[in-house]
């Protein structure tokens, strides 16, 4: 479990990442860590079609957080609204290039997030285009954010299996942590 900056630098260092954030997340932010990303892999000579696959798990991981993160702080520039707290970790283990996104979550949504994740692992790439397809015409009449896309489309763009945890804090929380690679 990542508790503190400290475990979090660590697990980062262990697993060969070359950029690691932790901290209160928004769209200038990510933006910002995207170009920074794209810059690194051209100047080490990554082809762009894996420069895009690592750019779009990035933003994907991200809306992740900025839609689920239990975790937040208020936004002192746009009133009621909150700016939401997570993990972004961009790095390359044994050849492959990996982003992890990771939040607070609340217990009480793991059962359903954890059997929708284990459903979407399953699948075959075929499968996943059809259910991604499936759940974009769906979008118009589902009330939750992004329609359950995101997971789908990291999938798909993976060239694994998703892996994912849920590192539990307390009775009320946990650290939802989850990991694809190209």
């Amino acid at each position: 479990m990542l508790n503190n900056e400290y475990d979090i630098q660590n697990a980062s260092c262990a697993s060969e990442a070359f950029l690691t954030f932790y901290g209160p997340i928004s769209q200038e932010l990510i933006s910002e860590i995207a170009q920074l990303v794209r810059k690194h892999l051209k100047n080490k000579g990554v082809s762009q079609t894996t420069i895009s696959k690592v750019f779009s798990l990035l933003i994907e991981q991200s809306q992740n957080i900025f839609h689920y993160s239990a975790e937040r702080i208020e936004n002192t520039e746009h009133k009621n609204s909150t700016i939401q707290i997570g993990m972004i970790s961009v790095g390359m283990k044994d050849n492959r290039y990996y982003v992890e996104g990771g939040n607070l979550i609340e217990n009480a949504f793991i059962s359903k997030l954890e059997k929708k994740l284990t459903y979407v692992k399953s699948l075959s790439k075929e499968a996943l285009k059809l259910l991604y397809k499936k759940q974009r015409k769906s979008a118009i009449y589902d009330s939750s954010k992004g329609a359950g896309l995101g997971i789908i489309e990291v999938a798909r763009k993976s060239s694994r299996p998703l892996e994912f945890n849920f590192n539990k804090i307390d009775d009320q929380y946990s650290f939802f942590l989850i990991k694809s690679e190209i």
